[in-house]
């Protein structure tokens, strides 16, 4: 698909860096739950859920540094660097 599809899922990860919580949103109009994984840099599953968009991540367990947000929703795949701040 085009970038200028109104149905291409383009996720967005707010803040980043976070300390505590990062907040997932979608702009698609896709009416299609979010399949997300969250994985360390040595490739362990850290989290991983099903939830509708907007959502959020609970950041606050995690080692802070840097982890990998792998976004499904439908068709549309998508990895995010997220940081959890120190």
């Amino acid at each position: 698909m085009e970038a200028s599809d109104p149905n291409t899922a383009r996720f967005t990860a707010y803040p980043n860096p976070a300390l505590d919580r990062i907040r997932i949103e979608v702009g698609s109009t896709e009416a299609e739950p979010v399949d997300w994984v969250l994985i360390d840099l040595q490739g362990r599953l850290v989290q991983r859920g099903t939830d509708w968009a907007p959502f959020e991540l609970e950041l606050s367990g995690l080692v802070a540094g840097v982890h990998l947000l792998h976004l499904n929703q439908g068709q549309h795949t998508e990895v995010i660097q997220i940081t959890k701040a120190y």
